[in-house]
């Protein structure tokens, strides 16, 4: 029990020593070095070509690993075509490049579409920057949304400006005093 003891205070005055040491750090102010301009730049210079230096060499060790991948799956790939027979190679290229410009033709689709989708929501007055979530699979159902969408953002802005002009009934008469007339200042005299 006596060893616990001993063994928690000891512990208790590592933890000041710790601790003060901690305060006197951050009460030290950080050191300020004097440079001239030209130790400054250079300092800078170098600085700044080690983290030039070190983006490059985690980028260039990504793209070799990349492209070693890319190689190796090539390599693959042509080794299988080589098994082939010639016909089936054939075969198999020319499906490679029905695919390659189906993926093609779609993507001049899409963009045609766009630039439909673009010409209506402009002629119809609307933000063009919309076109890409109205966009369908064809030019029909492109039609039909931004048609949906045209009923949905007047019906907002309708909403919108009804909201902002409710505001306050004005009260009977203006809010403006108006210059006491002859009467009431004879009244006013009468009673004093």
């Amino acid at each position: 029990m006596a060893d616990e003891q001993t063994a928690t205070v000891g512990a208790g005055e590592d933890q000041d020593q710790v601790g003060q040491e901690q305060e006197k750090q951050e009460k030290q102010e950080p050191e300020v070095l004097k440079m001239t301009k030209e130790e400054y730049d250079k300092t800078l210079k170098s600085e700044t070509d080690r983290r030039v230096e070190e983006a490059v060499k985690t980028h260039r060790a990504k793209w070799e690993k990349e492209y070693k991948k890319k190689v190796e799956e090539e390599r693959r790939d042509a080794e299988r075509l080589a098994q082939l027979s010639a016909e089936e190679r054939e075969k198999e290229m020319l499906g490679r490049q029905k695919e390659e410009l189906t993926s093609k033709e779609k993507l001049l689709r899409q963009r045609e579409l766009k630039l439909t989708a673009i010409d209506i929501l402009s002629d119809e007055k609307l933000p063009v920057s919309f076109a890409d979530q109205l966009l369908g699979e064809d030019a029909d159902e492109t039609y039909g949304r931004i048609q949906k969408f045209k009923q949905a953002w007047h019906d907002a802005v309708e909403e919108e400006v009804n909201k902002r002009l409710k505001g306050k009934i004005p009260r009977e008469g203006s809010t403006e005093k108006k210059p006491p007339d002859m009467n009431t200042i004879l009244r006013s005299m009468a009673r004093r």
